[in-house]
Protein backbone atom coordinates (compact mmCIF):
# COMPACT_ATOMS: atom_id res chain seq x y z
CA UNK A 1 0.00 0.00 0.00
CA UNK A 2 1.47 3.48 -0.70
CA UNK A 3 -0.29 6.24 0.53
CA UNK A 4 0.99 8.63 -1.91
CA UNK A 5 -2.09 10.50 -3.94
CA UNK A 6 -0.85 10.26 -7.20
CA UNK A 7 -0.27 5.91 -6.88
CA UNK A 8 -4.10 6.17 -5.20
CA UNK A 9 -4.98 7.90 -8.66
CA UNK A 10 -2.89 5.49 -10.71
CA UNK A 11 -4.94 2.06 -8.71
CA UNK A 12 -8.40 4.07 -9.26
CA UNK A 13 -7.98 4.82 -13.23
CA UNK A 14 -6.46 1.19 -13.64
CA UNK A 15 -9.81 -0.27 -12.11
CA UNK A 16 -11.80 1.99 -14.37
CA UNK A 17 -10.56 1.38 -17.38
CA UNK A 18 -10.49 -2.52 -16.57
CA UNK A 19 -14.01 -1.79 -16.07
CA UNK A 20 -15.01 0.48 -19.44
CA UNK A 21 -13.02 -2.69 -21.24
CA UNK A 22 -15.19 -5.22 -19.39
CA UNK A 23 -18.33 -3.01 -20.96
CA UNK A 24 -17.40 -3.01 -24.59
CA UNK A 25 -16.40 -6.90 -24.78
CA UNK A 26 -19.84 -7.60 -23.02
CA UNK A 27 -21.56 -5.16 -25.46
CA UNK A 28 -19.42 -6.51 -28.68
CA UNK A 29 -20.18 -9.81 -27.35
CA UNK A 30 -23.81 -8.89 -27.20
CA UNK A 31 -24.01 -7.32 -30.71
CA UNK A 32 -22.07 -10.64 -32.43
CA UNK A 33 -24.39 -12.82 -30.77
CA UNK A 34 -28.06 -11.09 -31.78
CA UNK A 35 -26.61 -9.87 -35.22
CA UNK A 36 -30.01 -8.76 -36.42
CA UNK A 37 -31.45 -7.27 -33.22
CA UNK A 38 -28.13 -5.46 -32.86
CA UNK A 39 -28.63 -3.76 -36.30
CA UNK A 40 -32.05 -3.02 -36.12
CA UNK A 41 -31.48 -0.87 -32.82
CA UNK A 42 -28.04 0.82 -34.33
CA UNK A 43 -29.99 1.73 -37.54
CA UNK A 44 -32.80 3.07 -35.68
CA UNK A 45 -31.00 4.86 -33.52
CA UNK A 46 -28.70 6.26 -36.56
CA UNK A 47 -31.87 7.17 -38.00
CA UNK A 48 -33.52 8.81 -35.39
CA UNK A 49 -30.13 10.97 -34.57
CA UNK A 50 -30.02 12.20 -38.10
CA UNK A 51 -33.86 12.87 -38.40
CA UNK A 52 -33.60 15.25 -35.20
CA UNK A 53 -30.60 16.79 -36.56
CA UNK A 54 -32.49 17.50 -39.67
CA UNK A 55 -35.42 18.92 -37.74
CA UNK A 56 -32.97 20.75 -35.57
CA UNK A 57 -31.33 22.48 -38.72
CA UNK A 58 -34.74 23.39 -40.38
CA UNK A 59 -36.33 24.75 -37.15
CA UNK A 60 -32.78 27.15 -37.01
CA UNK A 61 -32.93 28.08 -40.78
CA UNK A 62 -36.64 28.98 -40.62
CA UNK A 63 -36.23 31.44 -36.66
CA UNK A 64 -32.93 33.01 -38.65
CA UNK A 65 -34.96 34.15 -41.67
CA UNK A 66 -34.00 37.96 -42.83
CA UNK A 67 -32.16 38.14 -39.34
CA UNK A 68 -29.17 39.60 -42.07
CA UNK A 69 -31.50 42.37 -42.36
CA UNK A 70 -30.53 44.77 -39.58
CA UNK A 71 -33.83 46.78 -39.66
CA UNK A 72 -35.90 43.63 -39.79
CA UNK A 73 -38.70 44.35 -36.84
CA UNK A 74 -38.82 48.31 -38.81
CA UNK A 75 -39.50 46.22 -42.38
CA UNK A 76 -43.29 46.13 -43.79
CA UNK A 77 -44.32 44.58 -47.05
CA UNK A 78 -47.26 46.82 -48.20
CA UNK A 79 -50.21 44.85 -50.16
CA UNK A 80 -53.77 45.12 -50.89
CA UNK A 81 -56.74 43.82 -50.39
CA UNK A 82 -59.31 43.92 -53.65
CA UNK A 83 -62.76 43.12 -53.50
CA UNK A 84 -64.43 40.93 -56.68
CA UNK A 85 -67.91 39.85 -56.41
CA UNK A 86 -68.22 39.70 -53.05
CA UNK A 87 -65.21 38.07 -52.16
CA UNK A 88 -61.58 39.44 -50.67
CA UNK A 89 -58.28 38.92 -52.57
CA UNK A 90 -54.38 39.79 -51.55
CA UNK A 91 -52.52 40.67 -53.82
CA UNK A 92 -48.59 41.81 -53.82
CA UNK A 93 -49.22 44.68 -56.34
CA UNK A 94 -50.04 48.26 -54.91
CA UNK A 95 -50.20 51.53 -56.98
CA UNK A 96 -47.05 53.26 -58.66
CA UNK A 97 -48.35 56.58 -56.40
CA UNK A 98 -48.57 54.58 -52.74
CA UNK A 99 -45.09 54.52 -51.70
CA UNK A 100 -43.78 58.42 -52.16
CA UNK A 101 -47.34 59.33 -50.75
CA UNK A 102 -47.44 57.20 -47.52
CA UNK A 103 -43.84 58.60 -46.96
CA UNK A 104 -44.70 62.15 -47.02
CA UNK A 105 -48.69 61.67 -45.37
CA UNK A 106 -48.03 59.35 -42.30
CA UNK A 107 -45.31 60.56 -39.70
CA UNK A 108 -44.61 56.72 -38.63
CA UNK A 109 -43.19 55.93 -42.21
CA UNK A 110 -39.67 57.37 -41.94
CA UNK A 111 -38.63 55.17 -45.35
CA UNK A 112 -40.59 54.19 -48.56
CA UNK A 113 -38.90 51.88 -51.18
CA UNK A 114 -41.01 50.37 -54.40
CA UNK A 115 -40.09 47.27 -56.38
CA UNK A 116 -40.64 45.44 -60.07
CA UNK A 117 -41.74 41.88 -59.87
CA UNK A 118 -38.53 39.52 -60.11
CA UNK A 119 -37.05 39.78 -63.69
CA UNK A 120 -34.67 36.88 -65.03
CA UNK A 121 -32.66 39.04 -67.99
CA UNK A 122 -29.21 37.91 -69.88
CA UNK A 123 -26.22 40.26 -68.79
CA UNK A 124 -23.95 40.22 -70.99
CA UNK A 125 -20.22 41.55 -71.02
CA UNK A 126 -18.61 40.75 -74.71
CA UNK A 127 -19.05 37.39 -75.56
CA UNK A 128 -19.77 36.46 -71.98
CA UNK A 129 -23.65 36.10 -71.13
CA UNK A 130 -25.10 35.21 -68.34
CA UNK A 131 -28.88 34.79 -66.94
CA UNK A 132 -29.58 36.42 -63.57
CA UNK A 133 -32.45 37.30 -61.52
CA UNK A 134 -32.91 40.79 -60.36
CA UNK A 135 -35.24 44.07 -59.51
CA UNK A 136 -36.44 47.41 -60.30
CA UNK A 137 -35.94 49.01 -56.63
CA UNK A 138 -36.07 53.02 -55.54
CA UNK A 139 -32.30 53.72 -54.86
CA UNK A 140 -33.84 53.68 -50.21
CA UNK A 141 -34.17 50.17 -51.03
CA UNK A 142 -30.52 49.57 -50.24
CA UNK A 143 -30.43 51.60 -46.99
CA UNK A 144 -34.03 49.58 -45.90
CA UNK A 145 -32.23 46.46 -46.08
CA UNK A 146 -28.50 47.17 -44.62
CA UNK A 147 -26.56 46.25 -48.20
CA UNK A 148 -23.25 45.76 -47.69
CA UNK A 149 -21.52 47.91 -50.34
CA UNK A 150 -18.12 46.39 -51.33
CA UNK A 151 -17.43 49.08 -53.92
CA UNK A 152 -19.82 52.32 -54.63
CA UNK A 153 -21.49 54.74 -52.99
CA UNK A 154 -24.51 53.26 -50.47
CA UNK A 155 -26.29 56.89 -50.38
CA UNK A 156 -26.24 57.42 -53.98
CA UNK A 157 -26.09 54.01 -55.77
CA UNK A 158 -28.12 55.34 -58.78
CA UNK A 159 -25.98 58.32 -59.95
CA UNK A 160 -27.37 57.50 -63.59
CA UNK A 161 -30.70 56.80 -64.41
CA UNK A 162 -29.33 53.29 -66.49
CA UNK A 163 -27.57 52.17 -63.54
CA UNK A 164 -27.08 48.38 -62.91
CA UNK A 165 -25.94 47.38 -59.18
CA UNK A 166 -24.49 44.14 -58.96
CA UNK A 167 -23.76 41.57 -56.25
CA UNK A 168 -20.46 40.07 -55.63
CA UNK A 169 -21.01 36.67 -57.05
CA UNK A 170 -22.40 38.41 -60.40
CA UNK A 171 -19.52 40.39 -60.63
CA UNK A 172 -16.94 37.81 -60.18
CA UNK A 173 -18.93 35.89 -62.41
CA UNK A 174 -19.10 38.41 -65.23
CA UNK A 175 -15.51 40.23 -64.62
CA UNK A 176 -13.09 38.21 -62.31
CA UNK A 177 -13.25 41.10 -59.97
CA UNK A 178 -15.99 42.86 -57.67
CA UNK A 179 -13.57 46.33 -58.39
CA UNK A 180 -15.76 47.23 -61.38
CA UNK A 181 -17.00 50.49 -60.52
CA UNK A 182 -17.97 52.27 -64.52
CA UNK A 183 -17.25 49.13 -66.42
CA UNK A 184 -20.57 48.41 -68.16
CA UNK A 185 -23.17 45.77 -69.35
CA UNK A 186 -25.97 45.00 -71.88
CA UNK A 187 -28.95 43.93 -70.29
CA UNK A 188 -31.26 42.22 -72.08
CA UNK A 189 -29.12 42.88 -75.18
CA UNK A 190 -31.07 45.85 -75.39
CA UNK A 191 -29.15 48.95 -73.63
CA UNK A 192 -25.68 49.22 -71.60
CA UNK A 193 -25.91 50.21 -68.37
CA UNK A 194 -22.72 51.23 -66.05
CA UNK A 195 -22.20 49.52 -63.10
CA UNK A 196 -22.27 51.95 -60.13
CA UNK A 197 -22.18 49.69 -57.05
CA UNK A 198 -21.34 45.86 -55.39
CA UNK A 199 -22.67 44.70 -52.81
CA UNK A 200 -22.10 41.68 -50.49
CA UNK A 201 -24.08 38.60 -51.67
CA UNK A 202 -27.03 37.17 -49.55
CA UNK A 203 -26.72 34.85 -46.93
CA UNK A 204 -28.75 31.66 -48.06
CA UNK A 205 -31.97 31.90 -45.60
CA UNK A 206 -32.16 35.51 -46.82
CA UNK A 207 -35.18 36.89 -49.11
CA UNK A 208 -33.89 38.12 -51.68
CA UNK A 209 -30.32 35.36 -51.77
CA UNK A 210 -31.18 34.92 -55.58
CA UNK A 211 -30.89 38.75 -56.78
CA UNK A 212 -27.90 39.04 -58.86
CA UNK A 213 -28.83 42.93 -59.99
CA UNK A 214 -31.17 46.13 -59.16
CA UNK A 215 -31.65 48.42 -61.39
CA UNK A 216 -33.51 52.08 -60.98
CA UNK A 217 -36.58 51.83 -60.60
CA UNK A 218 -37.29 55.44 -62.14
CA UNK A 219 -36.40 53.49 -65.64
CA UNK A 220 -39.82 51.58 -64.90
CA UNK A 221 -41.76 54.30 -63.82
CA UNK A 222 -40.72 56.35 -66.82
CA UNK A 223 -41.40 54.12 -69.40
CA UNK A 224 -45.34 52.96 -67.89
CA UNK A 225 -47.64 55.74 -67.26
CA UNK A 226 -50.05 53.62 -65.93
CA UNK A 227 -48.17 53.31 -62.27
CA UNK A 228 -49.44 57.56 -62.04
CA UNK A 229 -53.17 56.18 -62.29
CA UNK A 230 -54.30 54.89 -58.63
CA UNK A 231 -56.75 52.90 -59.58
CA UNK A 232 -54.10 50.55 -61.60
Amino acid sequence: YNPDNSSCSFIKSSKFCSMLRNYILVALRNILKKKSFSLLNIGGLTIGITCATLIFLWVEDELTFNHYFKHRDNLYQVMTNQTYDSETFTFLSTPGLLGPSLQKEMPGISQTARTTWIQRNPIAKGEKSLAADGMMVDSSFFSMMGFEFMHGNAAKPFEQLYSIVLNERMAKKMFNSTDIIGETVKMNNDREYIVSAVYKTFPANTRFENMDWFTNFDIFFKNNEWLLQWGN
